[in-house]
């Protein structure tokens, strides 16, 4: 089933924000690939978002949230989301090596 993928804004600041790291400690050719990476697998969501497994802190959250990786080694991200009807609804984007998920981080 495909479905609209949609990005809150805090999953749009995660973005910006690491494509700003990426450019200041690597280049912009290397955060030109990794957002590029990165909006092909978002794409992806559209039609295999229901693959994806539950995030390991959706219970403690108390909703289904579910998550896919970008990336690999150090530079390895976890999208974490939501899937409403036809709308998967990216909350985050954080560095898988970044703290679980809190009330306080959606």
């Amino acid at each position: 089933m495909s479905r609209d993928v949609e990005l809150t804004a805090r999953a749009r600041r995660d973005i910006n924000r690491e494509v700003g790291w990426f450019v200041r400690h690597r280049s912009a050719e290397y955060a030109d690939r990794w957002q590029t990476g990165l909006e092909a697998r978002l794409d992806r969501l559209a039609d295999d978002a229901d693959s994806c497994p539950e995030a390991e802190e959706a219970t403690e959250l108390g909703f289904p949230l579910r998550e896919t990786i970008h990336g690999r080694g150090k530079t390895h991200f976890r999208i974490l989301f939501v899937i409403a009807d036809k709308t998967v609804r990216v909350l985050r984007i954080r560095n898988a090596a970044q703290d679980r998920l809190t009330d306080a981080d959606i």
